[in-house]
């Protein structure tokens, strides 16, 4: 089998290369005009792009097109930040890009291409590699992994900001200029939208990488706007179709707190549309929304987090509003965006609760307890309010793993950590204290009361039986107390007492509490 097959696909891309380069040649004599370097590297950036993928798409070995692509990449995670810088000339607002912040906008396109050559060790950048179960397209799935997608957010942001940048001087233009802005408007449409397609995968041709295919058509409008309207005068971009694909819900406010625009996101999510939002209060279209119309009220400017209940389940959402400001430091409005951050939220409290946790009993574990265990402390110390340290350990835990096994043993485990929860209040702390031990801290309990908690525990594990194959398994506990006095504020010290109490409980016949009291006020 040939290593190469050239296609139609690859052939238009190597076609596309060379528009790029020729469109480069054209800029070289104008590099020193603003923004003209920028451009000459930006067609450079493209050209590179579409050489890579003309040779992806012709490569017939997996290591190949994997390795054409890396090469690639150089070329596709420059073109953001030079867009951007290009953007910046276009509207006079170059001198706001320190050297510094020229160095954070770098970063990432360098960290992405190392990443793209070191994948093998790491598979950041792609996950795996698929071939297509057509064997005929000759088309390998790069499987994206989860860098990727932060470079993609990355990559649009950068581009949406450059956006912004573009159409705001397109319509502040003379007349002239607007033309050489909506001119290339129309022509960086097909490109960024068959981008999108691509990392999305949906289309006619999902899985192929058609964007730099269609800069052969983008490379011809810019020639054009090269020999008619002075390209290196104004550079614009699709601003409108990039926002209108966001994933992110957005809302323009006029100073009055009208509806100016919304983007289907938006609309979506509001339940509303174009027609019926703009032009009306944004009050009047957020009405299931009191908590978001809230944050409009004297404010101009914010980023916080919202919750909402929707069919039972919670919703979170990132909130940013941003003032619209006139060259003049003048206020046009405000930029709403709200931003489904649901799952990330989710996945942060399962890690946030894991971390604190023991995954087996569902109580805290060691470490979060000891942590609560000290401002509580310092509470009842402040406030002197009583409290009270139970140990608890499980009487003969290990014959019942002996006897009928560990997995037995857990479930046992996992019974005692639910009559806890069941037998103590809200503001009481229960924990594994590791193995088959567990402590207990109780807010506002004195002596009399934390016997009578830890009778209760003692009574309901007493009573507890767990159905097994080999059959019903019981226990008993023993419990030991220690309480906070005048003597005795250190929590080390009311542990090590409530743990002396216990093994004194053990020692003396199990199944029963025992009270420290060497340190009890009389």
């Amino acid at each position: 089998m040939p290593y190469w097959i050239l296609t139609p696909i690859s052939i238009t891309l190597f076609a596309s290369a060379m528009v790029a380069l020729l469109i480069a040649g054209m800029i070289w004599p104008r590099r020193r005009a603003p923004g003209g370097w920028y451009l000459f590297f930006l067609m450079l950036g493209c050209a590179l792009w579409a050489v890579g993928d003309g040779m992806e798409a012709a490569a017939t070995s997996q290591s190949v097109k994997v390795l054409v692509i890396k090469f690639a990449y150089i070329g596709v995670q420059n073109i953001p930040p030079l867009f951007f810088m290009l953007a910046l000339v276009h509207s006079q607002k170059e001198h706001l890009l320190t050297k510094w912040k020229r160095r954070i906008l770098w970063t990432f396109p360098v960290i992405i291409i190392l990443l793209a050559f070191t994948n093998e060790w790491h598979h950041l950048v792609w996950s795996s590699f698929t071939w297509d179960s057509d064997p005929s397209l000759n088309l390998l799935h790069f499987n994206k992994g989860f860098y990727y997608w932060i470079n993609t957010a990355y990559a649009y942001v950068v581009l949406l900001w450059a956006t912004v940048l573009l159409v705001r001087n397109a319509f502040q233009a003379p007349k002239i200029y607007r033309r050489q802005a909506w001119g290339l408007v129309g022509a960086a449409l097909l490109p960024w939208l068959s981008n999108i397609m691509w990392v999305l995968e949906v289309g006619p041709f999902p899985g192929q990488n058609l964007t730099a295919i269609f800069f052969t058509a983008t490379g011809f409008f810019i020639v054009v706007n090269t020999r008619y309207l002075k390209l290196l005068d104004l550079v614009p971009i699709a601003r409108h179709q990039l926002v209108e694909l966001m994933q992110d819900a957005m809302i323009v406010l006029d100073m009055q707190n009208r509806v100016v625009d919304i983007n289907p996101i938006a609309e979506t999510l509001f339940d509303t549309s174009s027609d019926i939002a703009v032009g009306r209060p944004v009050e009047s279209i957020l009405q299931d929304w009191s908590e978001l119309v809230e944050e409009f009220q004297e404010v101009d400017q914010i980023n916080t987090e919202l919750t909402f209940e929707q069919d039972g389940d919670m919703q979170y959402y990132d909130l940013q509003i941003s003032p619209l400001i006139t060259r003049k430091n003048g206020h046009l409005g405000h930029l709403v965006s709200l931003r489904d951050i649901t799952e990330y939220k989710r996945l942060f409290l399962e890690m946030e609760k894991l971390a604190i946790t023991d995954t087996l009993t569902g109580l805290y574990n060691y470490h979060h307890f000891m942590q609560l265990a000290i401002r509580e402390l310092d509470s009842a110390l402040r406030y002197q309010k009583p409290l009270a340290i139970v140990m608890v350990d499980l009487d003969g835990f290990k014959t019942v793993n002996d006897t009928y096994g560990h997995l037995v043993g857990d479930q046992l485990l996992q019974g005692i950590g639910q009559i806890f929860r069941e037998i103590l209040r809200g503001i009481d702390i229960p924990a594994r204290f590791g193995g088959d031990e567990f402590i207990c801290l109780l807010s506002e309990t004195d002596m009399e009361g934390a016997y009578k908690v830890a009778g209760r525990l003692r009574q309901k594990v007493a009573d507890y039986t767990l159905e097994t194959p080999r059959g019903v398994v019981s226990i008993t506990v023993s419990l030991g107390i220690s309480i906070i006095c005048k003597e005795n504020k250190d929590l080390d010290a009311l542990i090590y007492q409530a743990d002396q109490a216990l093994y004194q409980a053990k020692n003396t016949g199990r199944n029963q509490i025992i009270v420290y009291q060497e340190k009890i006020e009389p």
